[in-house]
């Protein structure tokens, strides 16, 4: 398991853990499902039997197998107070324009065209 974070986003959860003295992990989890599709979160927790786990930048994080076979590597963005946990596979890169929407510089009420 591979988790993507900068340097803000590094420095809050290492803040967070450093008030955590009897656990010393974080999990991604999944949170639920919505129209978009799943909605991941974060938990300051110790291993299970079930995890998989993967150190970055000196902050150890888990996730349980099954989530991590059905997702794979994520990305961690802190948002204001909080923070924003997607699936690799699912970041969008806004440099560079998607098939099918006519290419960059159009947009349209659709909200097609790069961003």
């Amino acid at each position: 398991m591979k988790v993507k974070i900068d340097d803000k986003t590094y420095n809050d959860i290492e803040n967070k853990l450093k008030q955590k003295a009897d656990k010393n992990k974080v999990r991604i989890f999944m949170a639920g499902i919505d129209s978009d599709g799943p909605i991941f979160g974060l938990s300051i927790e110790n291993t299970t039997e079930n995890d998989i786990e993967d150190t970055s930048r000196n902050i150890k994080f888990l996730i349980e197998k099954d989530i991590y076979d059905s997702y794979g590597d994520f990305e961690i963005k802190l948002i204001g107070k909080g923070y924003k946990v997607t699936p690799l596979s699912q970041v969008k890169d806004t440099t560079k324009c998607g098939g099918g929407c006519g290419g960059c510089g159009t947009t349209n009420a659709s909200g097609c065209g790069c961003h």
